[in-house]
């Protein structure tokens, strides 16, 4: 007996896949990164929550709002270019072979070299990280890093879905901070 089963159209998790490079995210936006390629190579919901890859194409000089993540470490491994991580342990550069790593419920930020950086960015576990850049992204907040009732909504909003608190721009500028700046 023959089955006429239909085609399932969603993806299984924890199987085996190869990163088309397809999975593409442009980010023009004052609230994050500016002018900015994201190339996800694998997401959560494609490693069962193992962990998650992004290739980032970063412009020269671009820089992050500080944030902290709740739910998953980061770490960045750099291609080309050099980048800046910001803590409050103080700041590393990464040039080209040189990986720097930022644990969960720590504070960090990044400026990028006068050259760019292209970094592969891996978080554990992996959460939905991606999602949030797309969704973001899509809704381009303008002004957060000048209107303080913008940027607690935002703030509220990337707390409750994503886990990811983003510091006061004003007491935390994007770029290096003074020493013994306190984490929040």
């Amino acid at each position: 007996m023959a089955l006429n089963l239909p085609p399932s159209t969603r993806r299984i998790s924890n199987r085996p896949f190869k990163s088309s490079g397809e999975d593409r995210i442009e980010i023009n936006g004052d609230a994050q990164m500016t002018d900015t390629t994201m190339i996800w190579h694998a997401t959560g919901e494609r490693t069962n929550g193992a962990c998650q890859i992004a290739e980032i194409v970063w412009r020269a000089a671009d820089m992050s709002l500080h944030h902290i993540h709740s739910l998953e470490d980061e770490g960045f491994f750099v291609i080309e270019g050099s980048v800046t991580i910001h803590t409050s342990d103080g700041d590393f550069p990464l040039g080209p072979g040189e990986f720097g790593w930022g644990p969960r419920g720590l504070r960090h930020g990044y400026t990028v070299g006068a050259e760019g950086a292209r970094v592969l960015m891996i978080q554990t576990p992996g959460t939905q990280l991606d999602e949030f850049f797309r969704v973001s992204n899509a809704a381009n907040p303008e002004g957060l890093t000048s209107d303080l009732d913008a940027f607690e909504e935002f703030n509220a909003w990337t707390q409750g879905e994503y886990g990811l608190k983003f510091l006061d721009p004003i007491k935390f500028p994007p770029g290096k901070l003074p020493a013994g700046t306190p984490e929040s």
